[in-house]
């Protein structure tokens, strides 16, 4: 057999080789989380302020996770549910991201604060409910769960998060300022009201004269919250930041991930027919 019929029968393999398209299994750090996102109206508040990116705590978590999802490594899943009242609501469970990340992103880009089936925020509760739900569900998935921690109307009792700790994995991510800011009101159809008064969140009139009702980032109770529930916490300042956070190794897990050899094997066939056209010297 000449070199180049050599060469040529080679290349005519991995071309065979790439129609029947086998997928070995190779072992690949992925993770497995459940994003939650508070859809309360404080996070319409338009506290952050950065060129290109939305202003306000909802759209620049969503633009947030649009932009980390596509980085996680295939063979990650996602699912994603919302937070409003003291309930946290799955959307749908972890799927993998290579395969569906558009219905992933589609779904997280329409997340809007008009889905919120209650006006109320009791956030421990909520964290309370989502890690019962992973728990129920595969202890497996690692909980990421996006608010500004302002709960209305009024502080609540922190439940007993303990059973939790060191069984489920997360991060509690803050969002928005640490200085206070107005509420904007919007009616059904999305339109500016104005802003919350105090009345309107927790019933009660002030005789101070600031009628407006105030929010803010408030790290304090959602680091105490994290603390009980054993979940790590971060403040999402910057979107490349979350997704370090996101990329952490603490966070996957190695899972054996059929592998796709296409791109190397059409790679070394070009080679070897490039080769075998390459006068022999």
């Amino acid at each position: 057999m000449t070199r180049r019929r050599g060469l040529l029968l080679a290349a005519f393999g991995l071309i065979g080789l790439l129609l029947v398209d086998p997928r070995p299994p190779w072992p690949q750090a992925v993770y497995r989380y459940l994003w939650v996102v508070d859809i309360t109206q404080s996070m319409n508040t338009p506290d952050y302020h950065q060129t290109g990116q939305p202003s306000d705590r909802l759209g620049y978590v969503k633009a947030a996770l649009r932009a980390a999802l596509p980085t996680l490594p295939c063979g990650s899943e996602v699912g994603v549910g919302v937070f409003t009242s003291h309930i946290a609501q799955l959307l749908f469970e972890p799927l993998e991201v290579c395969e569906h990340g558009g219905v992933i992103d589609a779904v997280i880009a329409g997340l809007d604060w008009r889905m919120a089936w209650a006006a109320n925020s009791q956030i421990a509760q909520g964290v309370a409910t989502a890690l019962h739900r992973i728990q129920a569900g595969n202890p497996a998935w690692r909980l990421v769960f996006f608010t500004d921690g302002q709960t209305a109307p009024g502080p609540a009792r922190l439940p007993d998060l303990s059973g939790y700790r060191g069984n489920i994995g997360g991060i509690l991510v803050g969002t928005g300022s640490t200085q206070p800011s107005l509420v904007p009101r919007f009616d059904q159809e999305n339109r500016p009201l104005g802003y919350f008064l105090r009345r309107d969140v927790d019933g009660t009139d002030t005789a101070d004269g600031d009628i407006h009702y105030r929010t803010w980032l408030d790290e304090a109770a959602l680091r105490a919250l994290a603390e009980a529930a054993g979940l790590g916490y971060y403040r999402l300042e910057a979107i490349g930041g979350l997704i370090e956070q996101l990329a952490n190794q603490t966070l996957s897990e190695y899972r054996l991930i059929p592998l796709d050899i296409r791109p190397a094997t059409a790679l070394l066939s070009l080679l070897l027919i490039v080769a075998a056209a390459l006068p022999r010297r």
